[in-house]
């Protein structure tokens, strides 16, 4: 059985403190709630419907029931107990199946980040809650970091049983990176300038280039997959010897 390195063990028991400490107040905040204006923001985003009455600091007037933010509370208990099977996994505990329990829980807190933020953006408003409403988006990125960070772990403890394939694990990185910020800057609209409809002799020069760059992202992920795979996989065998 190989044992992770003591940094990557260690790095991960830190990684799984901090999503775990953020999961718990997360619960806490979603069982305190908001007031009755949660419910109309969520059903009506665009304000069209009256809203309740709120007091000039943006909290609910006395009196008005609060609501609890069910939908959240399941996220953040979801992110609070891989949290603590990510801590559990830096003490040594899953040291036989580190790699992938590091890959499937930091897929969890991505998973759970995303969905929850997308909820929470919803609910905890400027209106609602004018001072948790400004952390929604920095938490959701710190719990995104710590969820690649937590997968990162679990890839660096397998390449460290068989050293020799950080070169084809490099390599494959080198080609399927430059895919994937390509696609990050089409989804964000970075791209919108070029990829836009022109006319003439441009709009050709435009397919003939969509249609190679196609192929040749392609080209780079299909390379790129296959080193990152065959990395892992040599060191599983290895491993398993």
């Amino acid at each position: 059985m190989h044992m992770p390195p003591r940094p990557v063990r260690i790095l991960t028991l830190i990684l799984g403190v901090i999503v775990t400490l953020t999961a718990l107040a997360g619960v806490g905040i979603s069982w305190v709630g908001v007031g009755d204006d949660a419910g109309v923001v969520a059903a009506d985003p665009v304000g069209s419907l009256p809203s309740p009455d709120v007091g000039e600091t943006g909290e609910s007037a006395p009196g008005t029931q609060r609501q609890r933010l069910w939908l959240l509370m399941g996220y953040e208990g979801v992110l609070l107990l891989t949290g603590v099977l990510t801590t559990l996994a830096g003490t040594g505990r899953f040291s036989s199946g580190f790699g992938m329990a590091c890959a499937t829980l930091g897929g969890t807190v991505v998973g759970a980040a995303v969905l929850g933020w997308v909820d929470a953006q919803a609910n905890l408003t400027p209106a609602t809650s004018p001072f948790f409403s400004r952390l929604v988006t920095p938490t959701m990125l710190v719990r995104v970091v710590c969820g690649f960070a937590i997968a990162g772990c679990g890839g660096v403890a397998v390449l460290a049983r068989r050293p020799q394939e950080w070169r084809r694990f490099a390599l494959g990185v080198v080609l399927t990176a430059p895919v994937l910020i390509a696609l990050g800057a089409i989804v964000l609209g970075k791209t919108d300038s070029l990829l836009a409809p022109r006319e003439g002799t441009a709009e050709t020069l435009r397919i003939a280039g969509m249609f190679i760059g196609g192929v040749l992202a392609i080209v780079l992920l299909s390379a790129g997959g296959h080193l990152l795979i065959t990395a892992f996989e040599r060191c599983r065998d290895e491993s398993e010897a």
